[in-house]
């Protein structure tokens, strides 16, 4: 309860996986399925209440305090230590990103918190927040299924894996290899003096052929022009919840731009999403829709067309298009315009004539 207490009041944040809030009781699961696997693997009933479990786990840590809220905190620790594993040589991280006040007391006062360290690790950053996060895709602690998978090559349970975008799958280029630290430590648990063995080797730099800056501005103008679309600035206004936009050179193929919409920050992930974040997101917000979804071509398919009337003679450099709004060219089926009464002009990139 003491290093809760420090971390708290020097705004630093302990690791709290525990999936049950009190005041009320509640699981912080909105999946039923969730909720179920996890009773399963703790050997809880599952027709059990968010009381009734969390009480039983005060019990098996045999906690005696009889303050709730304080119970809660050390129950989420000792969750904690019991998901990691702790032993006498596998160390199990509390906390995270804690501000330097609290390395302060920890350090100094090293002797009232036996079994506490603090150390330095190097941590994944996203300078620009959310900019490209589809195509970049974010890291966090390897599973369970992931490490029996990788541990023969050379990971560990206290690595971070890429779960998505170049993160994934790029992540045997992007790891590294870790170094090899002895470490002396007392009884306690207290280190005592650290060696360093063989060095650790950073992993590879992938260059993209994403640019940067026109990546943001593809990012803005997409949001920009969905929530036009909200306001029916374009005519009738339409519920629209997200879209995708692509920039490429069609000389070389490379991608330039690759905007996703509604997108997510990859730095929430890094060091184990919270539930509350977490249930600002859905589905959508994950999903690349420019490479993941089905959409009909649009108007990007006139450019097949025109190309396609032009090698077969169809249509000529001189040919003009009046586009009324309105396709008449069968009786029966008269497709139109999404705006009604618009007229289009197009510019003929191979003849550079502009067509109506």
């Amino acid at each position: 309860m003491k290093v809760a207490k420090v971390l708290e009041q020097n705004n630093s944040k302990y690791i709290d996986n525990f999936p049950i809030n009190i005041n009320p009781f509640a699981f912080t699961y909105n999946d039923v399925e969730r909720e179920k696997k996890w009773k399963k693997a703790n050997k809880i009933d599952e027709n059990a209440t968010a009381e009734e479990t969390f009480y039983k786990f005060k019990e098996k840590y045999k906690i005696v305090n009889d303050n709730i809220e304080e119970t809660r905190k050390i129950i989420a620790m000792r969750y904690q230590i019991s998901n990691e594993g702790y032993s006498s040589t596998k160390s199990v991280t509390i906390a995270q990103n804690i501000s330097e006040e609290t390395i302060h007391i920890f350090n100094e006062q090293n002797d009232s918190f036996p079994g506490i360290n603090v150390v330095e690790v190097p941590v994944r950053a996203y300078p620009k927040g959310t900019l490209a996060s589809h195509i970049l895709g974010y890291t966090s602690k390897i599973s369970k299924d992931e490490y029996d998978n990788e541990k023969d090559n050379g990971y560990t349970l206290n690595d971070y894996y890429g779960k998505s975008g170049i993160e994934r799958v790029a992540e045997k280029y992007l790891k590294g290899t870790d170094g090899i630290k002895q470490i002396d430590m007392a009884v306690d648990g207290t280190i005592t003096d650290e060696n360093i063995q063989t060095g650790a080797t950073q992993g590879a730099d992938i260059i993209l052929t994403i640019d940067a800056n026109l990546q943001q501005k593809t990012e803005e103008v997409l949001s920009n022009n969905i929530q036009k679309i909200r306001n029916g600035e374009f005519g009738t206004a339409y519920e629209a919840t997200g879209g995708a936009m692509v920039v490429m050179n069609v000389k070389t193929g490379e991608i330039l731009a690759l905007a996703s919409n509604p997108d997510y920050d990859p730095s929430k992930f890094t060091f184990g999403i919270d539930t509350q974040t977490w249930n600002t997101y859905k589905d959508s917000n994950m999903k690349n829709r420019a490479i993941s979804e089905i959409y009909p071509p649009g108007s990007i398919y006139k450019m097949v067309t025109a190309v396609t009337g032009l090698e077969t003679g169809a249509i000529g450099k001189t040919t003009k298009i009046n586009d009324t709004g309105r396709y008449t060219y069968y009786r029966d089926y008269q497709p139109k315009c999404w705006k009604s009464g618009r007229t289009w002009i197009f510019k003929c990139n191979i003849c550079n004539r502009t067509f109506m």
